[in-house]
């Protein structure tokens, strides 16, 4: 009797040892997601964007008649994904979950218009990354600014705006109808989601600010026009 639970209670002690290796290994081999910006190419550089063309055998030389041009200056803003875990991470998603506004007494307060959604995969237009393997990255569109001159022709880019001052474009998953991806001049927090098939969500918090002024030089606009950055901590919210 005694023998029979004495080996009970050393197969039980196997079994749990076993058990919390095998976790332990796991979470030593799990992918590891992380998020970085740099105001700088090639996360953020001055490009140019196909204005909706609506039948090629109009455009002559590279003007449509009595249309818009065929391509129009523009600036986009790209965060960099990387794992630096020992295993590929699945199914990799960016998610935008909140929208923060600063008020004039400095604190935040949330934007409960906002719709949340993914955002895209840079050049494949993805909502879901098939994977990024161990100790690789790949960038994420997080949002664009386009010439407000020319900003008429884009009629998900709130053409009714000013043609003086610029407006940040969220490249969301789907724009909403109410054109509350469109971010107008002032200081904002952006809570994003990262999260893998295989690994848990991870929380990061980008901070942009949008002066409204268009500059034609890169460098300048990352200046003056639009400054942006990862922040660590919590934001204020005002009192109710």
């Amino acid at each position: 009797m005694h023998s029979g639970r004495a080996r009970l209670l050393r197969y039980l002690q196997s079994w749990s040892r076993a058990l919390r290796n095998r976790s332990i290994v796991g979470r030593w081999r799990q992918p590891r997601l992380d998020a970085t910006v740099k105001l700088e190419p090639p996360d953020c550089h001055k490009t140019l964007i196909l204005s909706p063309v609506q039948h090629i055998s109009d455009i002559r030389f590279n003007h449509i008649a009595s249309g818009p041009p065929l391509s129009i200056d523009c600036y986009y803003f790209r965060l960099w994904i990387t794992n630096s875990g020992r295993s590929r991470a699945e199914q990799v998603q960016v998610y935008a979950a909140k929208l923060l506004r600063q008020l004039p007494d400095g604190t935040f307060q949330e934007e409960r218009n906002f719709s949340p959604t993914n955002l895209r995969w840079s050049n494949s237009h993805e909502i879901y990354a098939e994977g990024i393997s161990a100790d690789m990255g790949k960038h994420c569109d997080l949002a664009h600014v386009i010439d407000p001159t020319k900003r008429k022709w884009f009629p998900n880019e709130e053409p009714k705006a000013s043609n003086e001052e610029t407006v940040l474009s969220l490249d969301l998953e789907a724009l909403p109808n109410s054109l509350t991806h469109l971010i107008k001049p002032g200081t904002y927090h952006l809570q994003l989601r990262i999260a893998a098939a295989n690994v848990r969500p991870i929380t990061k918090q980008v901070e942009f600010t949008i002066t409204g002024k268009w500059f034609d030089d890169e460098r300048q606009m990352f200046q003056d026009g639009v400054r942006l950055r990862l922040i660590e901590k919590a934001v204020s919210l005002p009192v109710p």
